[in-house]
């Protein structure tokens, strides 16, 4: 069996580089970023810097909330990439490099103060910026939650009649 697992958790070098490919074709967009993560816990301690890269409306979203200094947790998979150069002498040579293609991303604290202070925004100007990137329309998404919801009520109700509501939701409930 083959498998190829990372995870990794460090600070971005510098801010990421975003490439879009056919504008109707979301799913060409990506991002290159650049981690640093530490050898051990120590203070002072070597780093080592890892190429990452991701895809489609996550690399938007990346894009879009990484900065340089960043700290990110990254889970995807090794890839080795061959890339063919050919010298002004016409000789071919062959450059092999390793990145990590992201699967997932989360986002941890940034480095220090900003120069730049960020608005306050509302978890509504939020939601809108996360589902608008995605491509999503986040009226829909609420319809859907909304419906959810009642759908969950009626069930609940339905079960055990006369008894109080309790409000538990699975992932299921929010179909997307």
């Amino acid at each position: 069996m083959n498998y190829s697992k990372v995870t990794l958790v460090g600070r971005l070098v510098k801010d990421p580089i975003h490439t879009v490919g056919n504008p109707e074709k979301q799913v060409d967009n990506r991002t290159f970023m650049q981690v640093a993560v530490n050898r051990s816990s120590a203070k002072d301690s070597p780093y080592d810097v890892f190429n990452v890269v991701l895809w489609a409306a996550l690399a938007d979203i990346a894009f879009k909330f990484c900065k340089k200094g960043k700290e990110v947790l990254i889970d995807g998979y090794l890839r080795t990439n061959n890339k063919k150069e050919t010298g002004p002498d016409g000789k071919v040579t062959w450059n092999n490099y390793t990145e990590v293609v992201a699967k997932e991303i989360q986002l941890g604290h940034d480095a220090g103060p900003r120069e730049e202070k960020q608005q306050e925004r509302s978890p509504e100007d939020v939601l809108r910026e996360v589902t608008q990137s995605a491509g999503v329309n986040p009226e829909h998404l609420a319809a859907l939650i909304a419906q959810a919801i009642v759908a969950r009520r009626a069930q609940t109700q339905a079960q055990a009649p006369g008894q109080p509501e309790e409000e538990s939701y699975t992932p299921d409930d929010f179909p997307m």
